[in-house]
């Protein structure tokens, strides 16, 4: 080659050796090949411009590239050389190529294997740890060449080296990320699979396997879509579509099919895997098993709108189909929907007295009675308590709703076995039809319970058709229902009392405390027979009731106080059914008599004969409970129940009081005498105190005397008035010779 080729060939070189690139000094070592290999002679021979690129290579930096004779010693140092190995050209020409080596490699011959081979092979190319001046290691990637001159004989080597500790490190941490991925990938807790663009699996993990009953290698080759639910779409092309869409991630939910079957409700997440060059290289699709999550999910969606005990629709739900009768209603004009509201009669006593678990089981068998008393279609609901609702749609007439109403009463009224009992309950029905729709369903609930009011007001077990007068009562009914809350805070109920006189001596024994509720300060007392119902069935008689014997008590205290010269005397209170039936009634009236201070036999409590029958074993408990406090029992309205003598006989009762409606009809209804005889007998053969209520006429009273009958209180006798007006009645005989002696018994 002559001198002017080798120039033009080198003249090439320093446009590269500024930024030397991926070529890693390849046309470094060929410079050094030309440079050296032809021996100095020839390199002097090169002139100014071989120097000039000598003096290039110097001052490279990012590459060490220098020179070893053919021994292995440094020859050339460069300002990359220094720069990556720590050694000044003056501290390391002449030194061993060894000196870069580690103790460990330099023992076990390392830098003469890499030498041997160079001088074998010519070029070799090497990555490996090297050592710096400062004992610092680093990684070095290496290319060695071994110079020849034309003869062949070594002149020596060239020796291109560059720093990729920091490649190694990326190369590394690459490794061990795909590593750690493929472990994760295996042994995730969640299915997982690689999935080509068009959804089809190139590679499964164990859990998915698991989550889908089949094994890694069944999946393989699969496409998503084959995984898929009869009643889904594919997902391959759901998941493809959403991640163009999104560009980017994905998740959502979808039924997968296990390969026994059953239905897999899975959160399905998927994404995109890139190349370097962007191109979507695979699918990572993440799969979590969320059925027994969509199955609580579907559980809490069903109670949010069925009634947990009986399973059928509740009020929510019910007002739904409501609606959408409403829909067709407005839609079809001739179409007639109706909305029956069931509440059921005599039940409470049974779950008071037999147990919650046994009223449950009444409105488990209520709930299945009724729904085979309608039509396919028909709307079956609880809507809490003891109350049920029918929604029956498509209807002729409204006479269909009255007779799918009265079908319903009559399953509910056959007897049902509870608690090893047979037991009966009844049904009040009220009925509001949709033909005309009003404002709203809520409405035509409002309407429908009206009605089923006004069923209870005629008589248990009735069938009432909703009309507008209603809802002027219902309303009444929530005002009245206000006021009484109202009065109790107010303290607007006073207790005024009746005088009862002994019929044999006609003196006074005894006052009956009655209830009145003053609605207005300058107002007239009114009588509890327009709000008792009512406050009985909201619960608010118990704390009237309470309030009541609190004032009866500290009344009668009061009294005894203020006449202490006056024989005892004796007061009676009224206890409701809900009073008698609560626990705490005993604690209750120990508590009242305490703070009183009164004398506990002077207490009269009566509860209604109705009261009495409804749980034998229940009622004696609290009767012995009370008679252990000292106070005596009275059977009060007798003769309008159900009660046998044997059951008199087993209960401690010490008085009975004959219900007015006997004793009204004296000398007017043929009979009424005897009965009243017999009532009378039969009490004071039990050892009773007999006490005639209502005595309204001097014929009624001289009836009574002659029947023997103990004591009496009526309007003819003494009216309801406060006890502090009582002392003349009190302390005097009753009126029309009731007697002739002036002492007490």
């Amino acid at each position: 080659m002559s001198s002017d080729a080798h120039g033009s060939a080198l003249d090439r070189i320093p446009q590269q050796a500024v930024n030397p690139g991926r070529e890693q000094g390849v046309w470094l070592t060929r410079y050094l090949k030309h440079r050296f290999g032809r021996g100095e002679s020839e390199s002097s021979a090169a002139g100014a411009p071989a120097s000039r690129h000598q003096t290039l290579v110097d001052q490279i930096r990012d590459y060490a590239i220098f020179m070893l004779d053919p021994d292995g010693r440094v020859a050339t140092w460069n300002a990359g050389a220094e720069r990556i190995k720590g050694y000044t050209a003056e501290e390391i020409i002449g030194s061993s190529y060894a000196t870069f080596f580690s103790p460990d490699a330099r023992r076990e011959g390392r830098p003469d294997d890499i030498l041997r081979r160079a001088v074998d092979h010519g070029v070799v190319r090497d990555v490996g740890i090297r050592v710096r001046k400062d004992g610092s290691e680093f990684y070095a990637e290496a290319t060695i060449t071994a110079l020849r001159d034309g003869r062949g004989l070594l002149q020596g080597f060239a020796k291109v080296t560059r720093d990729v500790t920091d490649k190694v490190a990326q190369e590394r941490a690459l490794v061990a990320a795909q590593q750690r991925f493929a472990r994760s990938f295996e042994k995730a807790p969640i299915g997982m699979a690689l999935c080509d663009f068009q959804g089809r699996i190139t590679e499964a993990n164990e859990a998915l396997g698991v989550l889908l009953g089949r094994s890694c290698e069944e999946l393989g080759g699969l496409s998503l879509s084959d995984l898929d639910h009869p009643a889904d779409a594919g997902p391959a092309e759901r998941v493809r579509r959403r991640l163009l869409e999104a560009k980017g991630d994905v998740s959502f939910e979808t039924r997968l099919l296990h390969a026994t079957g059953r239905t897999v409700w899975a959160q399905v997440a998927a994404a995109m895997l890139h190349e370097d060059d962007g191109s979507v290289e695979q699918l990572l699709v993440q799969v979590l098993d969320i059925s027994e999550q969509r199955r609580v999910k579907d559980l809490l969606a069903h109670q949010a709108v069925h009634d947990p005990l009986t399973g059928l629709p509740n009020r929510l739900l019910m007002l739904d189909r409501i609606e959408h009768a409403f829909g067709r209603c407005k839609r079809q004009p001739d179409c007639i929907a109706a909305l029956l509201f069931i509440d059921l009669d005599r039940f409470k006593p049974i779950n008071d007295t037999l147990g919650h678990d046994a009223g449950d089981q009444v409105l488990l068998t209520v709930a299945r009675r009724l729904a085979t008393c309608v039509r396919p279609g028909d709307t079956v609901a609880r809507l809490g308590g003891d109350e049920f609702t029918i929604l029956c749609e498509g209807l002729d007439d409204s006479t269909v709703a009255e007779m799918i109403a009265a079908r319903a009463r009559e399953g509910i009224e056959q007897p049902m076995v509870v608690a090893g009992r047979t037991v009966y309950v009844g049904a009040s029905v009220g009925i509001a039809l949709c033909c005309n729709p009003p404002d709203s369903p809520a409405s035509l609930l409002a309407d429908a319970d009206a009605a089923m009011y006004e069923a209870k007001a005629r008589g248990h077990g009735g069938v009432v058709t909703y009309s507008r007068e209603m809802r002027s009562q219902a309303t009444s009914r929530i005002e009245l229902e206000t006021r009484l809350r109202e009065g109790i805070e107010r303290d607007e109920f006073v207790v005024v009392y009746q005088p009862q006189f002994d019929l044999n001596t006609g003196l006074a024994v005894g006052v009956e405390a009655l209830l009145r509720w003053r609605q207005d300060p300058n107002g007239e007392l009114v009588a509890p027979g327009s709000f008792i119902p009512l406050a009985e069935e909201t619960g608010l008689i118990i704390p009237i009731g309470r309030r009541v014997l609190e004032r009866a008590c500290g009344d009668l205290a009061g009294w005894c106080a203020d006449h202490p010269d006056m024989p005892p005397l004796r007061m009676s209170v009224n206890l409701s059914a809900a009073q008698f039936l609560d626990e705490e009634l005993a604690v209750m009236v120990d508590q009242i008599i305490s703070s009183a201070g009164v004398d506990p036999t002077l207490l009269e409590l009566e509860v209604t004969e109705s009261v009495l029958m409804r749980d034998a074993g229940a009622t004696l408990n609290t009767l012995l409970a009370l008679k252990g406090r000292g106070v005596r029992l009275a059977i009060d309205d007798f003769g309008t129940g159900y009660s046998s003598l044997a059951y008199l006989q087993r209960f401690p009762v010490d008085i009975l009081k004959i219900d007015r409606a006997f004793v009204e009809g004296l000398g007017r209804r043929t009979g009424s005498g005897a009965l009243i005889g017999a009532m009378v007998s039969m009490g004071q053969a039990l050892g009773m105190t007999v006490v005639a209520e209502g005595i309204e006429t001097a014929g009624e009273l001289q009836e009574l005397k002659d029947l023997g009958c103990d004591v009496g209180q009526g309007f003819h006798l003494g009216r309801p008035q406060p006890l502090d007006s009582l002392s003349q009645v009190l302390g005097a005989a009753a009126p029309s010779g009731a007697g002739s002696a002036k002492t007490a018994p």
